[in-house]
């Protein structure tokens, strides 16, 4: 539809996977906090997942390492019926289609943003 028209759409129910997309600093994690206090979301952020790995262990983990536990979180979430936001680059097409089925596996809706 154009901007500004409405859909006759039904209204979307159950869990749902709301993936940020975007370049470094440019607001997403400040947009998708603000996102998941106000829907009562779980928030999954790849930085702090970082961080969290990096100050709980001294190490860093590689990036597939964290992708596959952001993953992991993101599953639990949609599997307990809970809306979920996913905040990192997500830039790339691959990116973004693994997480479009990830949702889709756990019978999820799925945004990009």
């Amino acid at each position: 539809s154009s901007a500004g028209e409405t859909s006759d759409a039904a209204p979307v129910t159950g869990p749902r996977l709301v993936v940020l997309c975007g370049p470094p600093f440019s607001g997403k994690s400040v947009l998708a906090r603000r996102l998941a206090a106000a829907a009562g979301a779980v928030l999954v952020s790849y930085d702090d997942l970082w961080r969290e790995r990096r100050d709980a262990t001294g190490l860093s983990l590689g990036y597939d390492d964290l992708r596959a536990l952001a993953e992991s979180r993101l599953r639990d979430a949609l599997a307990d019926g809970r809306t979920a936001l996913y905040d990192t680059l997500n830039d790339t097409p691959d990116a973004r289609e693994r997480l479009r089925r990830l949702a889709e596996d756990a019978g999820a809706g799925w945004t990009l943003l």
